[in-house]
């Protein structure tokens, strides 16, 4: 009886150890909200086979752009009044034209667009009109000697002779964030240590 009760309170004494472990993990909790959206599409078929890759809202949150390759046009949905607002047909050949392979696009505050693919880069006016060619492809090429897939771009407000760019170099296998000074035709690469290996 003495060995047994000796063994539970020695078992007892281990289990309540007051002294703190640092831990390095991660927490592997997170929550994702889903919004499930039923609209009028005014008899026609969304383009949804790629589930919204080629999409944006406006900065205001009313309107969704959704890019439908196929068609080389943009679908409007009125997010307030849940309805195909209208479809914007892009042209794929002439001065407005633009390559049917646009890796994603945005709408500004200023209601201009800026769209991008691999080899462009474009700002269209409010009736998608194209107003400037960056030609971030060229300088990427002429000041680093390589190019390089763009995954997003964001203008700033306060500058609007800069833009900056998330590319991922396919080569390599590394992302990369470029700040572009458009006036004076340069660029920095942004160092990125939390993502490096």
């Amino acid at each position: 009886m003495k060995p047994i009760f000796l063994l539970v309170f020695t078992a007892f004494i281990f289990s309540c150890n007051t002294k703190k472990t640092k831990s390095n993990e991660i927490s592997d909790s997170f929550e994702i909200t889903l919004d499930t959206l039923i609209f009028e599409s005014n008899d026609q078929f969304l383009y949804l086979e790629e589930g919204l890759k080629r999409s944006c809202l406006t900065p205001d949150k009313t309107f969704l752009f959704n890019y439908n390759w196929r068609d080389h046009a943009i679908e409007k949905i009125d997010l307030e009044s849940l309805k195909l607002d209208s479809r914007i047909n892009l042209e794929e050949e002439g001065p407005n034209g633009i390559s049917k392979y646009i890796t994603n696009f945005k709408v500004e505050t200023s209601g201009v667009i800026l769209i991008w693919g691999s080899r462009f880069h474009f700002e269209l006016d409010t009736k998608w009109d194209k107003t400037t060619d960056f030609k971030l492809d060229v300088l990427i090429e002429n000041k680093l000697g390589k190019s390089l897939f763009p995954v997003s771009i964001f203008s700033d407000k306060y500058n609007e002779d800069r833009l900056v760019g998330f590319y991922y170099d396919i080569k390599e296998f590394t992302p990369l964030l470029i700040d572009f000074d458009l006036k004076n035709q340069g660029l920095k690469i942004v160092d990125l240590p939390e993502i490096d290996d």
